[in-house]
């Protein structure tokens, strides 16, 4: 065969290989998309509440729990806040942080890449969600699999065990894979598998004629001008990636963290991919937009339809919770946050990462760090991302008006007579949540259908248990949110405790995530009003202290807050986003009115509150709140 070879001078050769280098990760830099920075307050956020973001992560640092972190905070294709702390890595030498770091997202990575690619390839008409995955991959058809569906593997409910023997070639072990039974019939029960979102990138896989890794960069991620998100990142970006921690004898720096993936050969559906505060941010939105983007040349494309983004992310029972197709929704999950809507997707990162969107309030907040650099038994940075959730939806200055509001309100509520109520009730499975004996009774002497109470009172819930069927369930309220093996057997939550007059009451905390996890769960709410406590109209007193919603608080009140129970679930389901499926049920003494016509509604910064803590807007007895 005859050689070809070009007779450049070295030198020469050389500078013009280093110039198209330098040309192309130009291009690449160039070609990437950022989203405009903005005030938190031209976005209504009051900037003043992510101040404690600071002392959050530096106690994570100065404890060794991380090296450093990047918070971006957004609503829609705006980021309303940007920072970082510390290094972007302590080990094996100390690196600084920059925004351009590239971070393990590790299961996160099942939401930036998986979810999308499946939902895609279903908008395409080459796959459905329903269909068998032995129909992509006939040699999974044996030992129970022939049954598990794209649905089950996605909610993690295929029956497949997670955890496995990863020795061998990446063929090796997928022959191994194939042949693995199942544990249980698919869509039985839940277990975390990141074995069944492996099988899922083959899925993509079978279905392209490219690499999982290829497939996801080419159709999702440089579409998007995430030109920094990638399964192998390059000699330049291994650069400024995060290191992870020290295994089989290296530090593992630009190749995956997981074991499964990396023995893979990186580029597997259970996530490991790279990416960076900035690509992760430009995700969410997109997400956000659902799957709507605009191109470099101001062209309007879509990964998906909105009837495919709804399906992707609308509630899947599980045994443990709510899950959309590949992305978590349970309430009960730390990172989470117990203030975002019932319509926050997400999902947390064994390496220290955290992304949620919530479309009820459009937007997204996201935690990226390297938690396994320092000390891999340290925990993981979960808690602190779910109080950065709480304090970034705390801070949401609702721009509608009155008027609006109340036309929600009036939608939702449905007013009935103290008498009514048994009737309306009447077929319901009944859960609960009580703190008084004589309602108790009167539900039970009804003869309505109760599977379980909810007591908050163990003195007087050992009186109760005498005066109840033995098969009738009576449980303390935890602290957390309610979870679905808590109310098996039920569809309705019933509210009947009585709350005192202290906004700090653990009552209130009761509502208001009960109230949470009724939404989260798809079950209906029915609160039993009574009279404002004490007879109580006064608004007055100080807030509790900022940042505690999230374990004695759910919602900041004054001492005094001249409201019923009814009244404050109406404000916590239409103000705060929640949108259970809310009835109240007044009581013949009060009234919960809503005129049919408005004057322009009352504002002062004062009402009795010390330093103008607060702002109410109010009209006769509805009083919508606005901490500040």
């Amino acid at each position: 065969m005859k050689k070809f070879s070009l007779s450049f001078p070295g030198v020469l050769l050389r500078g013009i290989v280093i110039f198209l280098l330098f040309s192309s990760l130009t291009l690449l830099r160039a070609e990437a998309r950022q989203l405009r920075q903005v005030t938190p307050e031209s976005e209504n956020f009051v900037s003043e509440y992510f101040t404690e973001f600071d002392g959050w992560i530096m106690e994570l640092i100065e404890r060794g729990n991380i090296p450093g972190a990047i918070v971006a905070v957004g609503r829609g294709d705006r980021i309303v806040y940007l920072k970082k702390w510390g290094d972007r890595q302590k080990n094996p030498v100390v690196e600084p942080l920059t925004y351009d770091t590239l971070y393990d997202l590790a299961s996160c990575g099942k939401i930036v890449g998986l979810a999308p690619s499946i939902a895609m390839l279903v908008d395409q008409g080459k796959l459905q969600y329903e269909d068998p995955v032995v129909k992509y991959l006939p040699e999974l058809n044996n030992h129970g699999k022939e049954k598990i569906k794209i649905r089950d593997l996605l909610t993690h409910t295929s029956g497949i065990r997670d955890g496995y023997s990863w020795s061998g070639t990446p063929e090796d072990i997928w022959q191994r894979i194939a042949q693995l039974p199942v544990k249980w019939e698919p869509g039985e029960r839940y277990e975390y598998s990141c074995l069944g979102c492996v099988i899922l990138g083959k899925v993509v896989e079978r279905i392209s004629g490219e690499s999982y890794a290829d497939w996801t960069r080419n159709h999702l991620y440089l579409p998007l001008g995430m030109t920094d998100t990638m399964f192998h990142p390059d000699a330049e970006r291994r650069r400024r990636t995060a290191a992870t921690q020290f295994m089989d004898g290296r530090w593992i720096k630009g190749e995956a963290n997981d074991t499964r993936a990396r023995r893979m050969g990186g580029g597997t559906g259970n996530g490991a991919n790279f990416s960076t505060i900035h690509d992760t941010a430009v995700f969410a939105s997109v997400m956000l937009n659902q799957g709507i983007y605009v191109t470099e040349d101001g062209r309007e494309e879509k990964l998906f339809s909105p009837e495919i983004w709804e399906q992707m992310l609308s509630s899947q029972p599980t045994t443990i919770g709510n899950r959309a197709l590949g992305w978590d929704k349970r309430a009960d999950k730390p990172n989470r946050g117990v203030l975002q809507s019932s319509k926050a997707c997400g999902h947390g990162g064994y390496t220290g990462t955290s992304i949620w969107i919530d479309p009820a309030f459009n937007t997204f907040v996201i935690m990226l760090s390297t938690r396994l650099n320092i000390d891999p038994k340290m925990p993981n940075i979960y808690p602190t991302a779910g109080k950065i959730a709480n304090r970034v939806i705390d801070a949401i200055r609702d721009p509608r008006n009155e008027t609006e509001i109340r036309t929600k309100v009036q939608n939702q509520v449905r007013e009935f007579q103290a008498a009514e109520a048994l009737a309306f009730l009447k077929g319901k499975k009944l859960c609960l949540i009580a703190n008084n004996a004589e309602e108790v009774e009167r539900f039970l002497n009804a003869g309505l259908e109760i599977v379980k109470i909810f007591w908050r009172d163990e003195d007087h819930s050992a009186q109760l248990s005498t005066k109840i069927p033995q098969s009738l369930q009576l449980s303390k309220l935890n602290n957390r949110r309610i979870r679905v093996q808590d109310i098996k057997g039920s569809d309705t939550l019933v509210y009947v405790a009585e709350i005192n007059g202290n906004g700090n009451s653990l009552s209130i905390r009761d509502l208001g995530s009960s109230l949470q996890s009724a939404a989260d769960l798809d079950l209906e709410y029915v609160v039993m009003d009574t009279l404002n406590p004490q007879g109580m109209k006064l608004v007055e007193g100080e807030f509790p202290e900022a940042g505690t919603e999230s374990s004695i608080i759910f919602r900041r009140l004054p001492q005094k807050f001249g409201m019923s129970p009814g009244e404050l679930a109406l404000l916590f389901n239409t103000e705060y986003q929640v949108n259970a499926k809310l009835t109240v049920i007044p009581c013949r003494e009060t009234e919960i009115t809503v005129p049919g016509t408005l004057e322009s509604p009352v504002v002062t910064p004062t009402l009795s509150m010390k330093d103008d803590d607060s702002w109410f807007r109010y009209q006769r007895n509805l009083y919508l709140i606005y901490p500040r």
